[in-house]
């Protein structure tokens, strides 16, 4: 609770599982580096602009 700055139990359980989930998350992502194949013509740059 002192390191999370709130006052109340429920609040530091709260933040506590958010941020589990964040790392979760994150690590399953990290485990498709690498497996996703894109075409040779993909182009995120032009798909942002929406060209």
């Amino acid at each position: 609770m002192e390191i999370a700055g709130v006052k109340t139990k429920k609040e530091a359980v709260e933040i506590a599982l958010k941020e589990y989930l964040e790392n979760h998350t994150r690590k399953n992502l990290l485990e498709l580096k690498g497996k996703i194949m894109f075409a040779e013509d993909y182009d995120y740059k032009s798909m942002r602009a929406g060209q």
